[in-house]
């Protein structure tokens, strides 16, 4: 927990209740600490593939196979199919299914950093943070409770896009009402200024309606 938080996010706080014990503080968005630790998730997971691909070439070139095939092998590799190839390559084998990260891995590494993050939990009636929650913890979280964390985790990453989209709703009326202004005040011009204000307004919406800046 950052000693500054309350400088950044103030005393009030909203939650969303998980159980009677157990809930999750609100800030409207992902924080860069929340997406920064993703970014590490997705970069381990993208080292274990590209070992696997570099493997697979290997087998390719040294075993007169396509690369898809010797992918095939390698992932079928504890079946036993394949077997007097895969064995001249068991050390690298054994070393990338041992670190391999699996996508419930992943997730809940994903749900364990939330609640450490923006956990709470009710003890002796006094509201406590969860930093030292871990994922053994997570691992017993049942089905239901886990969707409930899932749904929060989603409504907050896209929390930050829709106040960014209400923000452009209400400058759009500002830059029509100045368009018209315009269109009004150049007389002979008028139907002309009309259909390039038209033009315009179009292409700004649109501008505005990509998508999100994500941090």
């Amino acid at each position: 927990m950052s000693k500054y938080e309350q400088l950044v996010h103030g005393d009030a706080a909203d939650y969303t209740e998980i159980t009677a014990r157990l809930r999750l503080r609100k800030y409207g968005s992902w924080l860069i600490g929340d997406k920064k630790k993703q970014d590490k998730i997705a970069k381990d997971r993208s080292r274990q593939l590209l070992a696997i691909v570099q493997l697979a070439k290997k087998i390719s070139v040294e075993k007169g196979v396509s690369v898809d095939e010797a992918y095939i092998m390698i992932n079928s590799a504890d079946s036993g199919e394949n077997a007097n190839i895969t064995a001249d390559y068991i050390e690298e084998v054994v070393q990338i299914v041992e670190a391999a990260q699996t996508q419930t891995d992943s997730d809940a590494q994903i749900l364990t950093m939330f609640l450490q993050s923006r956990g709470e939990g009710l003890f002796d009636g006094e509201w406590k943070r969860l930093v030292d929650w871990s994922e053994e913890d997570t691992d017993v979280l049942d089905g239901v409770n886990r969707e409930k964390i899932v749904q929060f985790i989603n409504d907050e990453q896209s929390g930050g896009s829709e106040v960014k989209d209400e923000e452009d709703e209400e400058d759009q009326p500002k830059a029509s009402e100045g368009n018209e202004k315009k269109s009004s005040a150049t007389g002979s011009k008028s139907k002309s200024t009309a259909s390039e204000s038209s033009s315009s307004e179009t292409i700004g919406m649109d501008a505005t309606q990509g998508s999100p800046l994500v941090v």
